[in-house]
């Protein structure tokens, strides 16, 4: 049975994709899937401003309470199956649709803000999300310090109906110049994208290269901080570092926490970050010179050569992000004058990775290559990546994690790596190319179950994986969505009759259509 499930605008963004996630895994243990909207045998219905929308016509409505839907996830999926009634709209209804509104098909847009990875890439998200729940054709452009991904094209802007901006900071609008085009922030979307959606239907303008006023435009405070270092006039100047294993979640939360709490301070700051995706924002020597304090938030190691002579003070970039006032407390009272040679006690150094990029020459009883993939490649993707690197080191493994998204993909697991490793293990939400693993014992997961799961995930892994024979799937087995392995083989070697079900089904439309 294909299940589709509505958005709902009063409950958090996040509460909402945690509410989808158990009712699409509860929905999988019962052998039915959640689909679009024109696939759907079933809509789940968690708000009755959903009752009037012509587009549920001829379809069958569940209609539940989301915190209810939330505590018992099997037993909604279990009530909307047997329950399910035929929806049918009234004119009354109908009347409900604001005929002024512009027609939208397909939308572009831009997400932004000063670090450019936790805000965009969630809004980037919760925008597709709903674009998808509506039935709209979307693609999203992100910016910020890890570069711009999914650059929008002149030809998917020409033939884009709305250009839905949603930045912290501000960008060029140029190529926009003549579309329908409404601003708001990235915040506002993750509060509430629904109602973001209805003011951009309502108070969209024609953007011109200047500046239309009639066009909403949030403009950012400016920013007396980071970049903006050499000319500022605070009472204190403080350069800072933070890195983590992955260098994207915990490397720019904790960054843009230490920024946010400096300007509050009105001190002058620049957040060096390091990780995966190299080193941004250097401190120049200039900097290191004029600063006050050199705040280090370290998961990983890091070379601090430059900051010979000056007060440090070192943390991890959690105690940074949750207690960041208590951190610069500590940081003026007991920072220390860095040196080459600086005492064990004066510095906190991270326990020894034995893994990721130590594949090579680590001495583990087990050798695990893994790769994580999720939509957007960021959040679901680097925790997740981070749960198996941090399980495979208690349990003494070596583990090199290979991650795929936007952002391209990063710690490319190599062909001498693959044929040292006992075990391939892959959590992915989206397809990704195998081939190189072709013969080696392969276990699929999907993120979220490796990120809750990991141990439990690993114990399947080793007594499920089976020998992969490089035979694509459209379809991922997932421990969910079967009990046994034997169920999963059954569904993974049903793809093979899939061409052959499509144009039976071809036939026989064709066949009703001429009768």
């Amino acid at each position: 049975m294909n299940i589709f499930l509505t958005q709902k605008d009063d409950i958090g963004n996040s509460k909402l994709f945690l509410l989808h996630q158990v009712l699409t895994t509860a929905a999988n243990q019962q052998s039915h899937q959640i689909t679009e909207l024109a696939d759907a045998d079933i809509i789940i219905v968690f708000s009755n401003r959903s009752l009037d929308r012509p587009e549920f016509v001829g379809k069958k409505i569940f209609i539940v309470d989301a915190e209810q839907a939330f505590n018992a996830p099997e037993t909604t999926i279990q009530q909307a199956v047997t329950n399910a009634t035929l929806y049918s709209t009234t004119e009354s209804a109908v009347d409900f649709t604001d005929i002024s509104a512009p027609q939208i098909n397909r939308i572009v847009a831009v997400t932004a803000c000063p670090t450019g990875v936790t805000q965009t890439f969630m809004s980037a998200e919760a925008i597709m999300n709903y674009a998808k729940a509506q039935g709209w054709q979307v693609k999203v452009e992100t910016q910020g310090q890890v570069g711009t991904k999914e650059i929008l094209t002149n030809e998917e802007i020409a033939a884009a109906d709305l250009v839905f901006i949603a930045t912290d900071i501000d960008i060029n609008l140029s190529k926009f110049s003549g579309k329908l085009l409404y601003r708001t922030s990235t915040r506002a979307v993750l509060n509430n994208v629904e109602a973001e959606f209805n003011q951009a239907l309502k108070q969209a303008a024609i953007y011109q290269v200047e500046q239309n006023e009639d066009i909403p435009t949030i403009t950012p405070a400016p920013r007396n901080y980071a970049n903006d270092f050499e000319h500022c006039e605070g009472s204190k100047k403080i350069v800072a570092v933070t890195a983590c294993p992955t260098g994207v979640t915990q490397t720019f939360m904790s960054a843009e926490a230490i920024m946010n709490y400096a300007k509050v301070q009105g001190w002058c700051v620049k957040v060096e970050t390091h990780g995966q995706m190299g080193s941004n924002n250097l401190i120049s020597a200039e900097e290191i010179a004029d600063a006050d304090l050199v705040f280090v938030a370290a998961d990983i190691d890091v070379d601090l050569t430059k900051f010979v002579g000056k007060p440090i003070y070192r943390t991890s970039t959690r105690a940074a992000l949750k207690e960041t006032a208590q951190e610069f407390a500590k940081a003026f009272e007991q920072a220390v004058i860095y040196t080459i040679e600086q005492p064990e006690e004066d510095i906190i150094t991270p326990p020894a990775r034995n893994f990721a990029n130590d594949f090579a020459t680590c001495e583990g009883n087990k050798k695990i290559v893994a790769i994580t993939a999720c939509p957007t490649g960021v959040t679901q993707t680097f925790m997740s990546a981070e749960a198996i690197m941090n399980y495979a080191k208690t349990q003494g493994w070596c583990v090199k994690v290979e991650t795929h998204g936007q952002m391209g993909s990063d710690n490319l697991i190599s062909s001498e790596e693959v044929e040292a490793a006992d075990l391939v293990f892959v959590a992915a939400d989206i397809d990704v190319d195998l081939t190189k693993f072709k013969g080696k014992p392969l276990y699929r997961t999907s993120t979220s179950a490796a990120l809750k799961n990991t141990a439990q995930e690993f114990e399947n892994a080793f007594a499920k994986a089976v020998p992969y024979t490089g035979i694509h799937t459209t379809k991922t087995c997932t421990p969910q969505a079967s009990t046994t392995s034997e169920c999963c083989q059954f569904k993974c070697k049903g793809a093979y009759l899939l061409p052959f079900i499509l144009i039976g089904l071809i036939i026989a439309l064709l066949i009703y259509f001429m009768s």
